[in-house]
């Protein structure tokens, strides 16, 4: 495959899926950035490159660890859920009566989860 096809197998993507929210998400990839860039430095023999991967290292860290906490959370959560009842016509949508939820014809999923625009719930 071209790496120029779209595809949701990327990191983004998959954090998104696991529930972390998005702008987390991009806090998380900056940081692997900034701790790249860091490493870099270290590598060329820049006196302080120690000290700035020592800091990148800690920003990783916590980066890393709040999206652990919330990945494991939103997992526990989703394994809690019940499983969307069966519609007894065979999943298509009721066309004479709408559901009180969302006033809609189809009830909405209870097994999507809406990213949080906090940072650190």
């Amino acid at each position: 495959r071209s790496p120029f096809l779209a595809d949701n197998r990327h990191l983004h993507h998959r954090l998104l899926r696991a529930g972390v929210p998005h702008r987390l998400t991009v806090l998380f990839i900056y940081s692997l950035t900034l701790w790249m860039g860091s490493l870099a430095l270290v590598l060329t023999g820049l006196p302080a490159g120690g000290t700035f991967l020592a800091g990148a290292s800690v920003i990783v860290g916590v980066a890393t660890w709040e999206v652990w906490k919330r990945s494991q959370r939103i997992s526990a959560l989703r394994h809690r859920l019940p499983k969307p009842p069966s519609s007894p016509n065979n999943g298509k949508a009721r066309t004479n009566e709408k559901s009180s939820l969302n006033g809609t014809d189809n009830p909405p999923d209870v097994r999507k989860f809406p990213h949080s625009k906090e940072p650190f719930e």
